[in-house]
């Protein structure tokens, strides 16, 4: 495979889904060029990006564009910038969709969002997540090719059975994301703290960083996290713990030695969770929202689906498991071959391969 390809996109940390993946896809294709979007400093970071972009499109040679196209329309003045310079210089572009908030950038009939669309129309193929999630994009770019690749999981993940779970007596119930209030931190801490009240053979395990979003600062959520989480470890002395950023052979235990994962996301962009598919591959029994495409994911044979920002709801999902583990035990059992089945790295990077490799190809004729 060419090596001049330019990755777009943002690589970990800090480790997110949308991370995580652009850094599987850059250590398969290993491109010859990295602008990494995730940047320290909002408006100098950006500067930066822009300029280097322009100089490696402007004097070097590149085949074709990865990029990860944003979900704001100010995030969206970095993308516009690289797709004219892609048109400028006649480049092939693959983008890779992960948010669900695309529609966001067209709906308005003003100047800019028309200038986005003219930007779009030099992408030559979008990868989506979930089928529905192709009928985000306008109408008027129906020249652009449009395919699905479901998210992987870590390969790390692909050695796990069921006998390799760490079975225990008690219960482990597991929230794994950022700790932001969109991604349910808040909403899993109160039901955790509902459940600890009335079942006594239940642990609950937090693990993420505090971050900000469009509801609270990540100062504000650290503040409010801490003081939740000492207040129910004072109460429930060992029952509640926090792991705070986890990745590797962490992870992987972490997952392991849990049966149920709780992810409560509202989170707007939220269209996959690979936190998700992660939990269903270390035999997880998965409780989510019902929320944009997560339907798509989670259905009734992996997990339940909940209403989101509603602890009420969240509760009474937990709540069924701890009270029909035969049910639980039948979810996590098939939770496994489910995600080896649907959601392995095997086929998520020979679909990725071939892709690349087809763009190349039309480049080269």
């Amino acid at each position: 495979m060419k090596k001049n390809i330019l990755f777009f996109c943002p690589i970990p940390p800090p480790i997110g889904g949308q991370a995580l993946i652009s850094s599987i896809v850059y250590n398969l294709i290993k491109p010859k060029f990295l602008i990494d979007t995730n940047v320290k400093s909002k408006y100098f970071g950006t500067l930066i990006t822009l300029f280097r972009t322009f100089l490696i499109l402007i004097f070097r040679k590149v085949d074709l564009v990865y990029f990860t196209c944003t979900r704001s329309k100010i995030g969206a003045i970095k993308d516009v910038f690289l797709l004219f310079l892609c048109k400028l210089r006649g480049i092939k572009v693959i983008n890779h969709l992960h948010g669900n908030e695309i529609m966001d950038l067209f709906e308005e009939n003003d100047i800019f969002s028309k200038i986005i669309t003219l930007a779009y129309k030099q992408i030559d193929v979008t990868i989506f997540v979930t089928e529905r999630q192709k009928e985000l994009m306008p109408l008027s770019l129906s020249n652009m090719k449009k395919i699905v690749i479901p998210n992987c999981y870590d390969s790390i993940l692909d050695d796990v059975d069921f006998n390799h779970k760490n079975k225990k007596d008690e219960i482990q119930i597991l929230y794994i994301s950022f700790l932001m209030k969109s991604k349910g931190v808040f909403v899993a801490l109160d039901t955790f703290e509902k459940i600890a009240s009335e079942y006594t053979n239940v642990v609950f395990h937090i693990a993420g960083e505090p971050l900000s979003d469009y509801l609270m600062s990540s100062a504000e959520v650290k503040l409010l996290f801490e003081d939740k989480l000492s207040k129910l470890q004072q109460i429930y002395p060992e029952r509640f713990k926090y792991h705070g950023v986890v990745k590797g052979n962490d992870k992987k235990e972490l997952f392991l030695n849990s049966d149920i994962l709780l992810f409560p996301t509202f989170f707007k962009t939220e269209s996959f969770g690979l936190v998700n598919v992660e939990a269903m591959r270390t035999g997880n029994a998965v409780i989510t929202t019902d929320h944009n495409f997560l339907s798509d994911i989670v259905t009734k044979d992996e997990g339940i689906l909940v209403k989101p920002n509603d602890v009420e709801s969240t509760y009474n999902a937990v709540k069924y498991f701890l009270e029909n583990l035969e049910t639980l035990l039948k979810i996590q059992q098939h939770n496994i071959e489910h995600a080896k089945l649907e959601f392995s790295p095997e086929q998520f990077n020979f679909r990725i391969k071939s892709l690349f490799s087809q763009y190349l190809e039309r480049v080269e004729n």
